[in-house]
C-alpha cells in the first residue's frame, strides 16, 4: 500500500466540474426583456452543448469541526483549479493546488491531470511527486458521470422544478447576467464511480438520498452563457455525519465557485508522451529537476527554508529557537513550509511529519493530550482495527528531550502499520512529530536517526 497521500477531494472537483458545464435574452421590437426560468436554462444548455470546448477557474474553501469520542478535530482546507475541457471529444486537462491543515500541521499539494472517454471507458493520466500514473474503470455510463460531461448536466437540466430564476439581473464584472438556483439532490451522485466509498472511507454517512446542494448559477443576459457559478454546501454535506461515529461534527465552512468561464478558445488538448508510458507501464519519475522544482513552486518566497539538500529549518512568526533537521539517507521530501516539513521513503513505505509553532498559540499541555488521543482519532475514521498504543515514552538526544507514544494498527483490515507520535518543547516553540511505517515490528533505528540528527538553532535563516 503506498502511503503517500491522494486526495479524496479530487471527486469533489469532478462534481463541481460537472455542475458547471450542466450549465439569453428574447429581443423584441428592438429592446430585450428578461426570458422565463424554462428559457434561460434551455438556451444555457444550448449553448453548452453547441460549444467546442470550455476553460474555468475554481476555488474551494473548506473549514470542519470534527468530533469524535469527546476529542475535537479541527480540519481546513483550500483548493484552486484550472480546467478546460475539450467537450465533443470527452477530454480534459486540470492543473490543482491544494493545502490541507490538520492538528496544525499543514500538507501542500499539487497534481496534473487528463482524463479522457476512450472506448468507452475513462482513462486518467495523474502527474503527482513527480511521477505520472495510470488509472482506467467504467462502462461508457459511469464514466461519462464520474467525468461530469453528460449525465450529471442532464440530471441538472432535466427537471425545471428544482430552479428558480431572480426576477433581477445581476452584475457579474462588466456582464448582466440572469441569476438561476439549482437543488442538486443528493441520490443523482450515487452513479458517480466511488462517491459512496469515499464518503464511507472518510466516516461519513454513504446514504446521498436526503442530501441537497443548492448551487447558484449567472448566465449572461447577451447569450446565456454560463459566467460564474459559486455554491455553499456546508449545511447541506453536515448532515452526511449523522448516524455515523462522528456525529456532531460539522463543516463550518464549504464554499466552492467557477469563474473565469470561456468558452470555444481551447483548440486542443494533447496528452504528454510522459504520461502515455503510463498506460503502457514503462514511466518512471519525471525526474530529481522535476520533483524539486514542484516542492519549490508550492512554497512563497518566505517560506524559502531549505540550507542544503537533505536539511531543513523549522520556524514559526516571532520565535527565536527554530529546529535545524537532518534527514536520514532514502527519505526524500515530500512538501515543505516555513513551520512544517514531510518526508517519504518508498522503500521503507514510510512518512515522516514535522511542524512548529510558537508557544503563544500552542501549549505543551495540548501537545500532550493531541499525543495520547491519537489512538481514539484513528479508530474513529473507521478503517484502522487493533490498534494498540504505549504510554507515554520520554527519550533523550542531545540537549532535546522528546515525548511520544507508539501506535501498532491495521489499515483497511490489509495493511500492517507502526507509528511514533510525540513532541518536543523548545524555549519558546514546540515540535509535533510523527513517524509511521507499513510495517509490523517497531523502528526505533530509524526513530533514533532521526533525533540523533535534530539540533536547537537560534536566530533568524
Amino acid at each position: 500500500m503506498n502511503k503517500r497521500k491522494k486526495s479524496g477531494f479530487l471527486l469533489v472537483l469532478f462534481l463541481i466540474s460537472a455542475l458547471c458545464l450542466g450549465g439569453c435574452t428574447k429581443e423584441t421590437a428592438g429592446k430585450a426583456e428578461m426570458l422565463s426560468k424554462e428559457e434561460v436554462i434551455t438556451k444555457m444548455k444550448a449553448f453548452m452543448e453547441e460549444s467546442d470546448s470550455s476553460k474555468m477557474d475554481m476555488t474551494m474553501e473548506m473549514a470542519a469541526q470534527i468530533k469524535s469520542s469527546g476529542v475535537t478535530l479541527q480540519m481546513d482546507m483550500t483548493m484552486t483549479a484550472q480546467i478546460e475541457s475539450r467537450i465533443k471529444e470527452q477530454v480534459s486537462h486540470n492543473n490543482l493546488n491544494m493545502e490541507i491543515n490538520v492538528l496544525g500541521q499543514s500538507q501542500a499539494m499539487s497534481n496534473e491531470t487528463y482524463s479522457l472517454i476512450e472506448d468507452g471507458i475513462l482513462k486518467t493520466y495523474l502527474l503527482q511527486d513527480g511521477e505520472w500514473s495510470y488509472t482506467e474503470g467504467g462502462d461508457e455510463d459511469s464514466a461519462n458521470t464520474f467525468s461530469g460531461m453528460t449525465n450529471l448536466s442532464d440530471i441538472i437540466m432535466g427537471d425545471m422544478s428544482d430552479w428558480t430564476l431572480s426576477d433581477q439581473f445581476v452584475k457579474i464584472g462588466d456582464e448582466e447576467c440572469y441569476e438561476l438556483r439549482f437543488v442538486f439532490k443528493g441520490n443523482s451522485l450515487e452513479g458517480i464511480t466511488g462517491m459512496t466509498e469515499a464518503l464511507i472511507g472518510g466516516g461519513l454517512n454513504g446514504d446521498l438520498s436526503a442530501l441537497e446542494l443548492p448551487v447558484t448559477y449567472y448566465a449572461a443576459q447577451e447569450d446565456c452563457r454560463l459566467v460564474k457559478m459559486e455554491a455553499d454546501w456546508a449545511e447541506g454535506f453536515s448532515k452526511l455525519f449523522e448516524g455515523t461515529e462522528l456525529e456532531g461534527s460539522s463543516f463550518e465552512v464549504m464554499k466552492v465557485a467557477a469563474e473565469n468561464m470561456s468558452y470555444n478558445t481551447v483548440d486542443k488538448i494533447e496528452i504528454p508522451a510522459e504520461a502515455l508510458q503510463a498506460e503502457s507501464g514503462t514511466a518512471g519519475s519525471a525526474g530529481d529537476l522535476d520533483l524539486e522544482l514542484d516542492v519549490t513552486d508550492l512554497m512563497q518566497d518566505e517560506y524559502e527554508a531549505i540550507t542544503e539538500a537533505g536539511e531543513f529549518v523549522l520556524t514559526a512568526g516571532e520565535a527565536k529557537h527554530q529546529l535545524q533537521i537532518r534527514w536520514p539517507s532514502g527519505y526524500i521530501c515530500d512538501y515543505q513550509l516555513s513551520n512544517s516539513l514531510c518526508l517519504y521513503n518508498d522503500e521503507l513505505a514510510s512518512n515522516a511529519e514535522f511542524s512548529l509553532w510558537e508557544k503563544e498559540y500552542r501549549t505543551a499541555e495540548e501537545l500532550d493530550a493531541e499525543v495520547l488521543e491519537m489512538p481514539e482519532f484513528l479508530e474513529s475514521l473507521g478503517y484502522y482495527s487493533d490498534i494498540n498504543a504505549s504510554e507515554m515514552q520520554t527519550k533523550v538526544a542531545g540537549d532535546l528531550t522528546y515525548h511520544y507514544i507508539t501506535i501498532s494498527s491495521i489499515i483497511l483490515a490489509e495493511y500492517p502499520s507502526y507509528s511514533y507520535v510525540g513532541y518536543m518543547e523548545l524555549e519558546d516553540s514546540l515540535v509535533w512529530f510523527q513517524l509511521d511505517f507499513e510495517s509490523e515490528t517497531p523502528q526505533d533505528a530509524v526513530l533514533e536517526e532521526f533525533l540523533a540528527n535534530m539540533q536547537e538553532v537560534t536566530g533568524s535563516i
